[in-house]
């Protein structure tokens, strides 16, 4: 992440995550900053063996296209109009946009991702790619390539119903808006990870319902267990006379 604007990154912020290369570079995903920049261990191998630390922040994506699919905003469209700044040539990470640029690309790409296409912050569109987690990006922000098939595979174990506060969303609230949605957790953060590692889909990954997402990360440099969390529920459910 750039140093020069990491003390001017907040949780909230609006980012754009920028597919670089040849190989269909664009603007991928998209989202809202979810915590304050921390350091952690360094993505490389070699770096953390020097104990080398990185800075990182935590993200929300509200939509993140799939490996092998389309950029929502190719990059000849950013060298146009009212998407055009200096920072599209560059490839460090944590670039703050002219306002006026944020507002158009936010606008751009919020047309362009359907409703049906919204992930959380652990999810990505189905697509091909291999049970490996962590695959690190460094674009405009950093971030971790996320596996739909574990994904899939953590629900077909696990179910919909998420694991803290049993919360079913095709039973609240109907096939029609409900089927098939829920978050799914990784009950080991890949800022921890960060390096490539075969996910178990079902001894890994856990169903959880987005407010309980939330409340697992809530604290700033932790993240809760299911269980911790769980108990929490329980406690307060309890002392407002609800179980």
């Amino acid at each position: 992440m750039c140093k020069a604007n990491l003390k001017r990154i907040g949780a909230g912020d609006a980012f754009f995550l920028l597919r670089c290369g040849a190989a269909s570079p664009g603007i991928v995903g998209f989202g809202r900053v979810g915590s304050a920049p921390f350091q952690a261990p360094h993505f490389d191998p070699a770096e953390q063996a020097k104990g080398t630390v990185a800075d990182f922040v935590q993200l929300r994506f509200d939509h993140i296209c799939g490996s092998t699919q389309a950029p929502l905003v190719p990059r000849h469209e950013l060298l146009q109009g009212d998407l055009v700044c200096g920072e599209w040539q560059s490839r460090s990470t944590g670039k703050l946009l002219p306002p006026q640029v944020a507002q158009a690309l936010q606008k751009l790409v919020e047309q362009r991702s359907p409703a049906k296409d919204f992930v959380g912050a652990d999810e990505i569109e189905p697509d091909q790619a291999p049970l490996k987690e962590g695959a690190t990006k460094t674009v405009l922000v950093n971030a971790y390539e996320r596996s739909a098939e574990a994904r899939r595979r953590c629900i077909e174990h696990h179910g919909y119903a998420c694991a803290v506060c049993d919360v079913h969303f095709e039973l609240h609230y109907g096939s029609e808006l409900g089927k098939g949605f829920i978050h799914v957790h990784h009950l080991k953060p890949l800022h921890v990870i960060g390096v490539d590692y075969e996910v178990d889909p079902v001894a890994d990954l856990r169903p959880v319902c987005p407010n309980c997402h939330a409340m697992l990360h809530r604290k700033r440099g932790q993240t809760l267990s299911i269980e911790e969390l769980r108990g929490i529920h329980q406690k307060y459910r309890m002392a407002r006379g609800l179980d």
